[in-house]
Parts: C-alpha cells; structure tokens; sequence
C-alpha cells in the first residue's frame, strides 16, 4: 500500500511538509510521543492501552490530538507520518512507530528517557517525529 502524506490534492512529500499538519509546537509533541514509546517498551500495560486506545492515551498523557485527525500505532515500521492514503480515504492520519524495543537499549536507558532525559537513548535507536 503506498502511504503518501496529502492535503486536498496537494502531496507533502518532505517530513517538514507533513510536520505541517501538527499543531503548533509539534517538535516537543514529537519528544513526549518519543517518551510514551520508551513507556510501553517498559510497561507492556501501558503497551496494550497504547494499542487498543491511542487518541484516548495520548489524551491522558496531556498529548492534544487535533480534531479529524486520527492515530494509529504502527509495530511494523521505524518511522512517523501523517498524512492520508490515497484512494482510501481522506482522513488525515498519523502514524505513530512502536516497533519493537532494541536489544541495545537498557532498562535503565529507558527509563531516564521516559524521565526526560532526552540524550539517554541515541537518538538513532528510538523513533522521532518529523
């Protein structure tokens, strides 16, 4: 399926483009999404809210998801969009990555992240929005 980030007919096709569909201060959201990924790397709960009920945990982890915009936690993929899928739909989506969690990275490593402690972890090994 090819995913393309799209407004009205317009295809965005840099990260900075699709970062436009955030509401403002999206480079510190995309920090606090980082953190709730490092949270269900640790906390397999947490995990399976994340899953079942992204909108409404991101919500209660004081993340506002803009209204028509609707999220989804992808576990097979590295890297964020947003954006719609042509042909299907013209929801605007944003995929969040959950994939799984690096053999590399410690318990400990993970939980300064999820802290605040933006430098715990590479920023290579965890994914990042935008």
């Amino acid at each position: 399926m090819v995913y393309q980030a799209k407004v009205g007919n317009t295809e965005l096709s840099t990260g900075q483009e699709q970062a436009s569909l955030l509401p403002e201060g999206w480079q510190e959201i995309g920090e606090r999404v980082s953190m709730l990924i490092a949270k269900a790397w640790l906390d397999a709960e947490f995990k399976q809210r994340l899953l079942a009920e992204p909108r409404e945990t991101l919500e209660v982890e004081g993340i506002n998801v803009p209204a028509g915009v609707r999220v989804q936690i992808d576990q097979l993929n590295h890297n964020w969009s947003i954006g719609s899928t042509p042909g299907l739909s013209d929801d605007v989506v944003w995929r969040i990555p959950l994939p799984p969690k690096p053999a590399d990275i410690s318990e400990e490593q993970l939980s300064a992240l999820t802290s605040g402690n933006l430098s715990a972890v590479p920023k290579d090994r965890i994914p990042t929005c935008c």
